[in-house]
């Protein structure tokens, strides 16, 4: 069952779903390329980050996205880090 993004607090394992509406690409200091997508329910919005990517197939802005993963606090905000994931019609 999904959760509002709202609702999301840090050491939880959470499933949401919700529409892709921004990407970045960026180096961590230990040169590895960090993937962050923003995913919005409607009423909150929250930072999916993917360590070790630049891009992934099919995560795109407009796109809708399931996401299941553990909550953390990744440069002072919180995220849902590494997480598995479903493209959604």
């Amino acid at each position: 069952m999904s959760r509002d993004i709202a609702s999301i607090r840090w050491r939880q394992r959470v499933s949401i779903i919700g529409t892709v509406t921004a990407l970045k690409v960026r180096s961590s200091s230990y040169e590895t390329s960090i993937f962050e997508c923003t995913v919005s329910d409607g009423q909150a919005e929250i930072t999916v980050t993917f360590t070790g990517y630049r891009s992934i197939a099919g995560i795109k802005p407009g796109r809708r996205i399931k996401v299941d993963g553990m909550v953390v606090v990744w440069d002072a905000r919180l995220t849902i880090l590494n997480p598995t994931y479903e493209l959604l019609p």
